[in-house]
């Protein structure tokens, strides 16, 4: 990728931990927002709604930073895991349902983490597949807990029928059948941020990373295993999508001439999915959904061939795709996540 911009080199510099302070303040601040007039119907353990999304943003924010340099593309892929459909949609279960999505990158991190200044070697790769079954482990161990008498018995969420390749379709059309399942998806700017993703993680050729995020996708599709519903592993392959929207929005902010094709792509690739979604809100039988789908995936095609020019000409305005960029992800953050709640509750 080109030289990073201004935002990216000054991020460089500063404490992770301060960075990560703004962080969680700004998902704190998000949740307030979402769930402030529903505060007056919670009950008792209702507060974990609010709550687990922050951690779970939170979680795949330090995840990111493994790979992310510039904070803004950190922050945004928390809140593409933690305030999206899928964590969202959690709050169909019972509150503390939504703590299992939200630990699982928290669990990654030592995997990720663990070695990192020393020399790749066998007992390091030891290691990390260790450290790597962590999260598979904690998800096994809760479910089969609470479901023992001795704990209640508690059953967290129903043990749903597995994933099929009909749930791919979730994929591009984050706002469907919201309030009556959870989604298996990410929001609009980051689906389209995460193909920028694929193209760079490709260019790396680094496949022992996606293991296991591919079994968690596998495990999926199966039929529930000590008593864990299918829907959790879900979890997997979505946190995956959300760290490659903050690569992608990251490559995008560094792009430079040779990099604009890949913008081009996407583009391209957004627009067609805005025609389509446009095509299916002028049936008099379509939901808002439709029209909102429609339109955030004609602004992101918009602000991708305005960052496009910016790559190709290479303007002298080093914040100009910070801003276009950050815009258009926080236009879909908000309006998305505030259609869902308003579904939801």
């Amino acid at each position: 990728m080109s030289k990073p911009s201004a935002e990216g080199r000054k991020l460089n510099v500063s404490g992770a931990g301060e960075n990560g302070l703004i962080a969680l303040l700004a998902y704190l601040v998000l949740s307030g927002w979402l769930f402030w007039p529903y505060l007056h119907q919670f009950t008792r353990y209702d507060l974990a709604y609010a709550l687990n999304p922050v951690a779970a943003a939170w979680g795949v924010y330090f995840l990111g930073r493994r790979w992310i340099n510039s904070w803004a593309a950190s922050a945004l892929s928390g809140a593409a895991y933690g305030f999206g459909p899928f964590a969202l949609g959690f709050s169909i279960y019972h509150p503390l349902a939504g703590v299992i999505y939200a630990m699982i990158p928290w669990l990654f991190l030592p995997s990720v983490y663990w070695g990192r200044a020393s020399s790749p070697g066998t007992a390091r790769l030891v290691l990390r597949a260790l450290f790597s079954a962590l999260p598979f482990a904690a998800v096994f161990f809760i479910f089969w807990s609470t479901a023992q008498p001795w704990a209640g018995p508690y059953f967290l969420m129903p043990k749903t029928s597995p994933m099929d390749i009909n749930n791919f379709m979730e994929l591009f059309f984050p706002l469907y059948k919201v309030g009556s399942k959870v989604i298996f998806s990410v929001y609009h700017v980051p689906l389209i941020m995460a193909l920028m993703g694929i193209f760079v993680m490709a260019s790396f050729q680094r496949v022992v990373i996606l293991i296991p995020f591919a079994v968690g996708l596998a495990l999926s599709f199966m039929d529930p295993i000590l008593q864990v519903s299918p829907v959790v592993w879900e979890a997997f392959p979505l946190l995956l999508l959300s760290v490659l929207s903050g690569l992608g929005f990251q490559s995008m902010l560094y792009a430079g001439r040779a990099d604009a094709k890949w913008i081009v792509g996407c583009a391209v690739i957004s627009g067609v999915l805005a025609a389509f979604f446009g095509g299916l809100s002028l049936h008099p039988l379509t939901g808002r959904q439709f029209d909102l789908t429609a339109m955030l995936y004609a602004v992101t095609t918009a602000a991708l061939m305005i960052v496009y020019y910016m790559a190709k000409t290479q303007k002298r305005f080093p914040w100009g795709k910070w801003i276009v960029l950050v815009g258009v992800s926080l236009l879909d953050l908000l309006l998305s996540c505030r259609y869902f709640i308003e579904a939801i509750f």
